[in-house]
């Protein structure tokens, strides 16, 4: 199951629990409901994702205690994956390196 998927599953449990206040019927498990409309979730799960493409400043500090200065860019390129997006372009990578170690990127997304 990929990170779509999963993101999905959770976005349509929220929506059918009465947790939540969906609308799965008394006795009936959200489970089944999941199992059959999660797709219906595939868009607001790729919304999401694509909001995470870029680390706010909590997420990237502590980022950077682990990667250093990459930590923005192992972010970044875990989250296109994780969105279906691949590789940056080679344009972005271009101006990722005009920038410099360590220097704030801005992309144009």
């Amino acid at each position: 199951m990929d990170i779509i998927e999963r993101v999905a599953r959770v976005l349509a449990g929220w929506h059918f629990s009465r947790n939540g206040e969906g609308q799965a019927p008394d006795g009936v498990a959200v489970s089944a409901f999941v199992d059959q409309r999660f797709a219906d979730f595939r868009d607001d799960a790729l919304a999401v994702l694509r909001t995470l493409r870029e680390p706010d400043q909590r997420m990237l500090a502590a980022g950077q205690q682990v990667a250093g200065e990459q930590a923005r860019h192992v972010w970044e390129a875990m989250a296109r994956a994780a969105a279906g997006e691949g590789e940056p372009h080679q344009a972005e990578m271009a101006d990722r390196a005009a920038a410099g170690p360590g220097a704030q990127y801005n992309p144009k997304y």
